[in-house]
């Protein structure tokens, strides 16, 4: 059933090919066809425009027409069918293939003894890099830290589980709304276990806490909130839980 509401035009005209939209898209909704930004499907738009101020020609903007109505279950098959065929979005250009998305089958540690501590399973980590489709994200133990944290306490690594999935950025100079926006997309398509903020013990670090809070408010998800607060001398300043 066809309904009013707001849903992206692209002016084929001004579109360069430049495919910055398609990263800002964390449905999927939008391709690149015969070099020009296309809109897929109708059902993949939810008509928020994350990728209309990303466009560097202004090619991109946000209508009401009748459209089909938004499906989130329609959004979770194609992204899964994206990954499934290795064709999930790339954040950074195509030149660089190590920002691919890649799942490693490794142990809980990568070597024994003292020095031993667990591995990544998965690459990219950057919470702006990661695609809220990408399959290691689903039902995962997530932990969000804030990117300083990794260099000041020697237990963040320890922290990573067999089901854990890791997110760096910075809460002070990344882009607030397309972190929250991001966060969202990956709390509500890969329905988490649970969330852990890692940040350091300044006021603008804590932002990634706060937005935490928002994104399981928003994404309606009883899921366990876990912050854990660093000092800069490395010590664990703070540790708390919220139920949600």
């Amino acid at each position: 059933m066809l309904s009013l509401r707001q849903v992206v035009k692209i002016d084929e005209e001004k579109c360069n090919g430049c495919g910055d939209c398609l990263t800002a898209c964390a449905e999927g909704a939008l391709e690149l066809v015969d070099g020009k930004a296309r809109l897929i499907g109708e059902i993949y738009c939810d008509g928020l425009g994350a990728c209309t101020g990303i466009c560097p020609e202004g090619a991109i903007t946000t209508e009401e027409r009748e459209a089909p109505p938004f499906d989130e279950e329609a959004v979770c098959n194609h992204l899964a069918e994206l990954w499934s065929r290795g064709e999930g979005q790339l954040e950074e250009s195509p030149d660089y293939p190590s920002m691919r998305v890649q799942e490693f089958a490794v142990a809980e540690v990568i070597q024994e003894g003292p020095s031993a501590r667990p591995a990544l399973r998965h690459w990219p980590i950057k919470l702006k890099l990661v695609p809220p489709g990408a399959p290691f994200l689903r039902g995962a133990d997530l932990i969000l830290a804030a990117d300083c944290t990794g260099f000041v306490w020697p237990d963040l690594r320890r922290e990573l589980r067999a089901r854990s999935a890791l997110l760096i950025g910075c809460p002070r100079s990344d882009d607030h709304q397309f972190a929250r926006k991001r966060l969202i997309d990956i709390l509500q398509i890969a329905v988490p276990r649970s969330l852990t903020v890692v940040h350091m013990e300044a006021p603008c670090c804590s932002w990634h806490w706060q937005m935490a809070q928002e994104a399981v408010a928003i994404a309606g998800l009883p899921i366990p909130l876990w912050r854990r607060v660093i000092g800069p001398d490395g010590r664990l300043a703070e540790e708390e839980r919220s139920e949600s």
